[in-house]
């Protein structure tokens, strides 16, 4: 089964709800990791944020092949995105906009 089938089986509205879910808990794997490594063993804790970060790749890889978005279609939008981010730290940006 393809991911494209795979969306479209749970269809639209449920893996829009489900990425929301997916990214969320993510998130709070890597919280979760930021608090407790020091005081316990981190090694799960990391794992946790592998497991989690398949998840939402599981499901961009879904949204990727339902809308037919190849890699040469978000490629130069990675480039354009890291070169701003690159200049904003560089000039400050950050600084600036938390003055």
């Amino acid at each position: 089964m393809t991911d494209k089938e795979v969306f479209e089986y749970h269809g639209y509205e449920e893996q829009c709800k489900h990425i929301t879910s997916e990214m969320h808990e993510l998130t709070s794997a890597i919280q979760k990791y930021e608090l407790l490594k020091e005081t316990q063993n981190p090694l799960p804790l990391w794992n946790h944020i592998c497991e989690e970060l398949e998840d939402v790749q599981f499901m961009l890889n879904q949204i990727k092949e339902y809308y037919s978005i190849k890699e040469k279609n978000t490629n130069a939008w990675g480039v354009y995105k890291r070169k701003r981010e690159h200049k904003r730290i560089k000039e400050g940006y950050y600084e600036k906009k938390n003055e």
